[in-house]
């Protein structure tokens, strides 16, 4: 059983989650005012007998969200970059409703950088959001609504492991 600490008025926890082999992450995206919260949990291992070997699941950090009614937390994904992860994060209510997606690395321990959503009449930026990699560079997919149609934008590395996702298309 995860349970968060380290934010008061927890709330949403669970909404959604994302688990990549011994690292999870969860969102609370109505914890704190609706500006909500993100938990990052390990796996920690003990006797690695397969199914019989024990374990745990750690709180390692947690993340807030930086706006009233951001939302923060309600979509995510992870890449694996070498030993660690890189962390999309939604905050599809931030920017006055338009939404913005913030990008970790390290496991969801050191910022990286925050994506707007362009153009008018967006809405829930960052409602949907997917990692994928072909020839070893990272790419990331963004859901949103403008003037009432579901998008996508496509962003990208600019090379392998450089983490600088650019709008691609």
């Amino acid at each position: 059983r995860l349970l968060g600490s380290g934010v008061s008025d927890i709330s949403g926890f669970g909404e959604y989650v994302k688990a990549e082999d011994d690292f999870a992450l969860v969102g609370a995206p109505l914890s704190n005012g609706n500006s909500g919260a993100t938990f990052a949990f390990f796996k920690t291992l003990v006797n690695l007998g397969g199914a019989t070997g024990t374990g745990s699941w750690n709180q390692e950090s947690f993340l807030t969200g930086y706006s009233e009614s951001g939302y923060f937390g309600s979509r995510f994904d992870l890449i694996a970059d070498g030993a660690e992860y890189i962390a999309a994060i939604s905050a599809t209510g931030e920017v006055s409703g338009s939404g913005c997606v913030y990008l970790y690395d390290q496991s969801a321990r050191r910022f990286l950088k925050k994506i707007d959503a362009s153009g008018e009449g967006v809405a829930s930026f960052g409602k949907s959001v997917g990692f994928c990699e072909i020839e070893n560079v990272k790419y990331l997919a963004i859901g949103y609504d403008q003037n009432g149609t579901g998008k996508l934008n496509t962003y990208k590395e600019s090379y392998q492991g450089q983490k600088d996702f650019s709008f691609y298309q």
